[in-house]
């Protein structure tokens, strides 16, 4: 699976037939404090350098606004390219550049997962009226009832804040998961990104 932001998506839409719906859900460790950090690298996982510089440049600028110093991977350390996937001592030598560097906290936002698959309409009125018919109480059921079906696309992104004083495997310290069903508007899946990455450095 690449594991690249989700922004990159193109000729995502919805259809006449299809609902659009956004969730968030966020995590903090108990002894995160937000508002604390001085310094953070920002990091968008993506082989689009464009995309990246643009996604970089506006989590920075949420950070400078909280206060933080904000560091650009793309502008730190270009040298590191975009990998699909990398070994636990490649992420440690990455890691290990860090800190010779002084970061000590890392924000990175990549995508989890893109799923696609048929699913049965919710505004179709055939789909109601046969869900009717298992509901009998004679114990006989009809398994060859047809449905109006539509696509359905579910994209899923995260943004975790990474504290690297801690050992391999225990650093994330809190995260935002934003899990878009169908959009209409790339803008208006971007919008509540950004709004919750600025959630996990508290209060605006």
């Amino acid at each position: 699976m690449r594991w690249v932001i989700f922004f990159a998506f193109i000729g995502c839409f919805i259809t006449s037939c299809s609902l659009t719906k956004i969730d968030s859900s966020n995590w903090m460790d108990s002894a995160y404090v937000p508002g604390t950090q001085t310094r953070m690298l920002v990091i968008a996982n993506t082989d689009d350098k464009q995309l990246q510089q643009e996604y970089e440049n506006r989590m920075a600028l949420q950070l400078k606004n909280k206060g933080i110093i904000p560091l650009k991977m793309h502008k730190l350390l270009p040298q590191i390219p975009y990998k699909e996937e990398r070994t636990d001592e490649e992420v440690e030598q990455i890691v290990t550049l860090f800190k010779e560097k002084g970061i000590r906290t890392v924000l990175l936002a990549s995508q989890k997962s893109v799923e696609t698959k048929e699913v049965a309409s919710r505004l179709s009125f055939k789909n109601y009226m046969n869900s009717i018919e298992p509901l009998r109480t004679d114990g006989v059921v009809n398994k060859n009832l047809s449905y109006d079906m539509v696509e359905q696309t579910t994209y899923t992104v995260e943004a975790v804040v990474y504290d690297l004083a801690k050992s391999q495997g225990n650093r994330a310290v809190a995260s935002t998961t934003v899990v878009a069903v169908n959009p209409d508007s790339k803008e208006k899946v971007v919008r509540r990104f950004f709004k919750e990455i600025e959630l996990l450095f508290g209060k605006r």
